[in-house]
């Protein structure tokens, strides 16, 4: 007799969403539902005096080590996403995304006795498919860029032809603007607690970390982002640096430099001479009403402007990145 199968229980006591895959004769394939994929609600129909159901073993990724030892993670250097490329008998062939390629979620399905087989020229690498796997993504759409650079040079070998100095150059930006928007985040989460806290030395505590936060997070945004721009002075590379970040480094460096010399400011000197804007780098009354930080007439927005900022200088990297690693240097 028929019935409909929606769900099948594993040896751990867990019940796991299965779809058809295919029949043959008898047997009948499921796979499991997919993470990303929409439940239509389809069930199997299935004759348990006559059929056998078998659930086969999806592959979603591959990983690339860096040891030959089977079974550790702590070598994993990337993984990459595949998608199937066909089956002869028991031997399942896949290969990774193309270019631009739109991912529809599709998984390879493997059954007992399959051989999964990549063809040669079927695993194809690029810094975008390198970021995919090994960035950390934040809720404000930054996502860290030291890790991409960093395994970008390790996985592409002709990387070792270029001069010592050029990785070095880029994972100290790199890591200079991850820190700087880490910086970011905890200062917006202090921020975000003052508003509920109440007692009167608990909000000068915080009011007193934010503005020490805002001043080394600012010194750090400047210097990361004159760091990307002198990419271009110091390597050949076409990759345009961004308008936005540009527009911005003047102001930047302005702020950058009443901070670092708090000391001379607190004195009301610029360059160890009076100025009438070295007392404006202590008016906090804009960070506070409105998320601004001020010097004379320079200004940020601490929260939306800083983390665009970020991100338009994090994409330049990475294309940065891409251009120095692929470049002919024949």
């Amino acid at each position: 007799m028929k019935t409909e199968v929606s769900h099948i229980r594993l040896d751990n006591g867990k019940e796991m969403r299965v779809l058809e895959e295919e029949r043959e004769g008898s047997i009948i394939f499921v796979r499991p539902l997919n993470k990303d994929e929409i439940d239509t609600g389809e069930t199997v129909k299935f004759d348990p005096e006559n059929e056998k159901i078998i659930v086969t073993q999806p592959v979603y990724c591959i990983c690339i080590h860096t040891t030959e030892e089977v079974g550790r993670k702590d070598d994993i250097l990337i993984w990459v996403r595949v998608i199937p490329d066909g089956r002869d008998g028991s031997t399942v062939y896949g290969r990774t995304l193309l270019p631009n390629e739109v991912d529809t979620g599709l998984t390879i399905q493997l059954r007992s006795g399959d051989n999964f087989v990549m063809r040669p020229g079927s695993l194809t690498l690029s810094v975008d498919s390198i970021d995919t796997c090994v960035t950390t993504k934040f809720e404000d759409g930054y996502l860290s860029i030291t890790n991409t650079v960093w395994t970008s040079f390790c996985v592409f070998p002709n990387s070792t032809t270029l001069p010592g100095e050029v990785p070095r150059f880029l994972l100290s930006t790199a890591r200079r603007l991850d820190a700087c928007h880490e910086m970011f985040l905890l200062l917006h989460s202090k921020l975000k607690k003052l508003e509920t806290v109440e007692y009167g030395v608990h909000q000068r505590n915080l009011t007193v970390e934010i503005i020490g936060l805002v001043e080394v997070a600012i010194v750090a945004m400047s210097r990361s982002l004159q760091m990307s721009l002198k990419l271009h002075d110091h390597f050949s590379i076409t990759t345009c640096f961004p308008e936005s970040v540009k527009n911005k480094l003047a102001a930047l460096k302005q702020m950058r430099n009443a901070y670092e010399h708090i000391e001379d400011r607190s004195l009301g000197l610029v360059n160890g001479k009076p100025n009438i804007d070295a007392l404006s780098i202590f008016d906090f009354e804009h960070l506070f009403k409105k998320g601004v930080a001020t010097y004379g007439n320079y200004k940020l927005d601490i929260h939306d402007e800083a983390i665009k900022l970020l991100i338009d200088t994090r994409q330049y990297l990475k294309e940065a990145t891409s251009e120095l690693i692929f470049q002919d240097r024949s």
